[in-house]
């Protein structure tokens, strides 16, 4: 949240409505207000096990026992399972292969045309963005023995983005572009 978006949470939260509870569910409680937590009874939830998702999939898409590779690479929630199955997963996961292979070997134009193929649009058709850069994080990772600095940096760049997804009002046009030039930085280095 912004600090703006914090304060006006903070004076709801101070003088509410006679008879109203809020509801807040947080990705990261230390990004809230303390004198917002004061107020509050904080439940924490435990994370899916790969059990939990596992069990998921099997219910709810019958995956390829090749499909678990990347469920388990990308697929922290069983939303995430349901996203994965309205794309072909083996084709999906190929594709972000072909992007982290190639992403600092193409010219500076044609890197751009890696978003065609992502929906950055509301009512857009193509890959998720969030679930493609998670995708080219978990990509980075399993590559990090044979190239620490290159592969380690793009997961930390990567990962970067993906916070920022959660910003309300932010282009997703522009954080794919920024988060393109930025591992092209330092993987052409």
């Amino acid at each position: 949240m912004s600090t703006a978006a914090k304060n006006s949470l903070l004076k709801i939260t101070e003088e509410p409505p006679k008879n109203a509870y809020f509801i807040m569910t947080l990705e990261d409680i230390s990004n809230t207000l303390d004198t917002i937590k004061s107020r509050a009874a904080v439940y924490q939830m435990d994370n899916y096990t790969r059990e939990n998702i596992d069990e998921y999939a099997r219910r709810s898409h019958k995956p390829a026992e090749s499909d678990f590779e990347i469920i388990h690479a990308i697929c922290d929630v069983p939303g995430d399972v349901d996203l994965l199955y309205t794309y072909k997963p083996s084709e999906f996961y190929n594709y972000v292969i072909q992007v982290v292979d190639n992403i600092n070997e193409v010219e500076g134009a044609n890197a751009f045309k890696i978003a065609d193929k992502l929906a950055l649009k509301q009512d857009s058709t193509g890959y998720d963005v969030k679930l493609f850069l998670r995708a080219f994080m978990a990509i980075c990772v399993s590559r990090m023995q044979t190239e620490p600095l290159k592969y380690a940096s793009g997961t930390s760049i990567t990962s970067k983005y993906i916070s920022q997804l959660g910003i309300k009002g932010i282009s997703k046009q522009m954080l794919i572009d920024g988060w393109l030039l930025e591992i092209r930085k330092y993987w052409m280095r």
